[in-house]
């Protein structure tokens, strides 16, 4: 609003001073003429010339003065509400954190600072970290943890450009249902970088869609992060018969859901397998549950994947199940990779860094910082400022409801003196408008008045 306030002045200046001006220099002209032609100098048009000059003189420096206070209060509007503003979303996000986890304003003031450094550590925004931090403490994970676990969540998230929320939920879905420790959240993220390199779900799905899957894969028995790399491994084989990734997740979702179930109990047993028993041997041998049950599957249905229909009506966990049963060892390979992954997010990472996006995203997040600093400086003397203003603002509308008609009287009074100052404003501006119209006019009389001297001392006398 204010940029377009700005043009509209500066056309309005123009369309204004450009003709008179144009008026102005082009009676000059004639001047200069008359002043040719006649050979010696007409002394009443040079003041005329000369007090056009000046008027000029003065039209320009009005327009630029004018043109200059518009320009510093829209510079300065800016300057302080930009900082005020990136101070108050990130003493509001903090203090959103603060009252989840209870925390002192000492604590609040060292994740602020942590949140800062992890921020240009990672090239995410400061306020973005600490409400991540913030879900962290929400879901029940202390604060201490929340703020070990956020540069490797951070850094991930640049990296693969999954939301620093989906990632989030996932890292603490990783610590909460796999019993992954924050300090390992980085070879964690590796593991499902990796994983995503080698098939079709990737990190940033994954970030999406662990928190639901990870809660029932503990319930198999796959926990730390063994049980990362079979989940991870298993998504990727699962996606190939999938029509996307949201598909892929429910498809497992409903296998680890349904691997042991009352009714698969049944159906197992019919063929001579104790599946129950099969997970738990898995679990207690340190062995992989998933691999161990798909075994048990093929060795029900004897290998035919037709048959699959007397283990599981399901036909979402048979749609999961086939690309398993029918590429177990590409999984068992994916497995066993990735489990070894380690530099992969790092690697990632740096690359992103290259690039111009992501470097430019560094240089907002500077002036973020920077700006929230400066805020921070300025809030406390607002804040004064409206302390001692507030009590008088309260006796106004105290007065207001009192006495409505006076107080309309008073606005409408007020809003007449500021249209009055504005207006001699405009007047004062106008008036070397008016003064240069003037003295154009004297100048043209003058002329026209030289020239027809001048047409006369050339005319034959009449005989």
């Amino acid at each position: 609003m204010a940029s377009q306030t700005t043009q509209l002045i500066v056309e309005l200046l123009d369309r204004v001073s450009g003709p008179a001006r144009g008026v102005a220099n082009s009676l000059r002209g004639i001047t200069r003429t008359v002043r040719d032609a006649t050979g010696g100098p007409i002394t009443l048009a040079d003041r005329l010339d000369a007090a056009i000059s000046r008027n000029n003189r003065a039209i320009d420096a009005a327009r630029g003065r004018m043109l200059d206070a518009v320009g510093t209060l829209y510079v300065l509007k800016n300057a302080l509400s930009a900082p005020v503003s990136s101070a108050l979303e990130f003493q509001r996000a903090l203090a959103e954190l603060g009252a989840k986890g209870n925390l002192s304003a000492g604590q609040l003031k060292e994740i602020g600072s942590a949140a800062r450094a992890t921020s240009v550590q990672v090239n995410q925004f400061t306020t973005d970290i600490i409400r991540a931090q913030d879900f962290l403490v929400g879901m029940g994970l202390d604060v201490e943890r929340s703020t070990r676990a956020m540069p490797s969540i951070g850094k991930a998230a640049t990296a693969t450009g999954a939301s620093l929320e989906d990632l989030s939920k996932a890292g603490f879905a990783a610590m909460s249902n796999l019993g992954i420790k924050a300090e390992d959240l980085a070879r964690s993220f590796d593991i499902m970088a990796a994983a995503g390199k080698a098939g079709g779900f990737e990190l940033k799905d994954m970030a999406q869609y662990l928190p639901s899957i990870t809660a029932l894969a503990s319930s198999k028995g796959m926990t730390g992060q063994q049980g990362l790399s079979e989940i991870a491994a298993a998504l990727q084989i699962v996606r190939r018969g999938a029509g996307d990734s949201s598909e892929a997740a429910t498809n497992f979702n409903n296998i680890l859901q349904k691997i042991n179930s009352n009714d698969a109990i049944k159906n197992f047993k019919k063929h001579g397998v104790d599946i129950r028993k099969v997970l738990k041997d898995a679990v207690a041998k340190g062995a992989d549950p998933l691999e161990a049950a798909l075994r048990a599957i093929n060795k029900a249905i004897k290998g035919d994947t037709s048959r699959l229909g007397e283990l599981f009506n399901d036909a979402q966990v048979q749609k999961g199940l086939l690309p398993l049963l029918n590429g177990i060892d590409d999984y068992i390979q994916i497995r066993d990779q990735t489990s070894k992954a380690s530099g992969v997010v790092d690697k990632d990472f740096a690359r992103m860094m290259e690039t111009g996006v992501e470097k430019t995203k560094a240089f907002r997040i500077a002036l973020q910082n920077l700006a929230t600093s400066i805020g921070n400086a300025l809030i406390p003397i607002l804040g004064s400022a409206a302390g001692v203003l507030k009590p008088l603002v309260e006796g106004l509308i105290s007065v207001v409801d009192a006495h409505p008609r006076i107080a309309g009287a008073l606005v409408a009074i007020t809003a007449g003196f500021i249209g009055l100052k504005a207006a001699l404003a405009g007047l004062s501006y106008l008036g070397l408008m008016g003064k240069g119209g003037m003295l154009s006019a004297l100048s043209f009389a003058v002329n026209t008045l030289g020239g027809s001297f001048m047409r006369l001392s050339v005319c034959p006398e009449s005989s």
